[in-house]
């Protein structure tokens, strides 16, 4: 009984020692397993945090990258302003030289044609004067012819007072206009687009006013004056006649024409009206100017300044030679032809 007792004894304490060592496992495997999960929890937190870190760094190098970038991109466009900028100064320089420089030859332009003109009208001036004052004598002479021949003159005498005024017209005019042509010489380069061009404009209103007045003379002594000469002569004794037309001395003397404009040698290359203008005195008087182009007539004037206007198109191409031929009014006329002036058409066609 003792040895069974003893046998119950030895299994209780193994069961006891079995039971505890089994608690003990259990508590080392539940320690483990919390041990494991917060290992876990710890290396998730970690590699977190290592991302996270991971993170922040490359979003730092995006950052830093893109702030190179913009400032890259802030040195180009500053680059390229400065460029531009220095771009558009040089060609704004170039712009005021060219700009200058074509005013300058503008200018000396200008300065050319005015002088050009002046000169021609003062000229020209010269001449009406000489012819006019003719044309007064002339009919003075008529006048005291008929009034020794006994017969009245009172229409003619107040005919020629008439012209008188007309003639001083005439002269008041021409010397307005080159008065006004003159002013322009006192200019400088700077206001030869503004008070230049103004001028320039009064002195055409000017000289139409100048054509009016010598077209109002010519009609005058060819409607009125001549018509009643031709009616007084009419009265004259037919030996007085045949004495004044014995004692008349025959105008044998030819008129000089030349062309003033456009010049020899002229080259043009797009349709344009020129105008073809020549200069003509006489001892007496200038009847008329026809202007040729290569020998034949193209049309003529009979006032002052004498000019034609010649229209040009590809049609004309090639080289054409241009006179000027003036008449008296001497009975027969006498006439001369001016040197020729050789003008170019070269307008390219469609």
């Amino acid at each position: 009984m003792k040895k069974t007792l003893a046998i119950s004894l030895s299994l209780f304490a193994l069961v006891y020692v079995g039971l505890a060592y089994a608690d003990d496992y259990e508590n080392k495997n539940e320690q483990g397993a919390k041990q494991e999960e917060q290992d876990d929890q710890e290396e998730k937190v970690n590699e977190r945090e290592q991302k996270k870190k991971q993170y922040e760094q490359e979003r730092e190098a995006l950052k830093q990258e893109w702030e190179n970038d913009k400032e890259e991109t802030k040195n180009v466009k500053e680059k390229f302003k400065n460029e531009f900028q220095l771009r558009l100064e040089e060609k704004k320089k170039l712009r005021e030289e060219f700009r200058q420089k074509l005013t300058e030859e503008r200018c000396a332009n200008i300065t050319n044609r005015v002088q050009e003109r002046t000169s021609h009208f003062d000229e020209r001036g010269e001449g009406h004067k000489k012819v006019y004052d003719n044309l007064v004598n002339r009919i003075s002479k008529f006048i005291s012819r008929f009034k020794a021949a006994g017969i009245s003159t009172t229409n003619l005498d107040g005919y020629l007072v008439e012209l008188k005024n007309k003639i001083a017209k005439f002269r008041t005019d021409y010397a307005a206009y080159i008065t006004k042509l003159k002013e322009s010489k006192s200019l400088t380069c700077g206001h030869a687009e503004g008070e230049f061009r103004a001028i320039m404009v009064d002195a055409k209103a000017l000289l139409k006013v100048v054509h009016a007045d010598a077209a109002d003379i010519k009609n005058y002594v060819r409607t009125t004056i001549l018509p009643e000469i031709k009616v007084l002569k009419a009265q004259m004794p037919e030996e007085d006649e045949r004495d004044d037309n014995k004692n008349k001395t025959p105008d044998t003397i030819a008129p000089t024409v030349s062309i003033t404009s456009p010049a020899s040698e002229t080259n043009y290359t797009a349709p344009v009206t020129v105008a073809i203008s020549a200069r003509a005195s006489d001892n007496d008087k200038v009847e008329k100017v026809e202007f040729y182009e290569d020998g034949i007539l193209k049309g003529k004037d009979e006032d002052t300044p004498y000019s034609f206007n010649w229209t040009i198109t590809s049609a004309d191409n090639g080289t054409h030679s241009w006179t000027a031929k003036a008449y008296d009014d001497a009975e027969p006329a006498n006439a001369a032809t001016s040197l020729s002036v050789s003008l170019t058409v070269n307008i390219a066609t469609p």
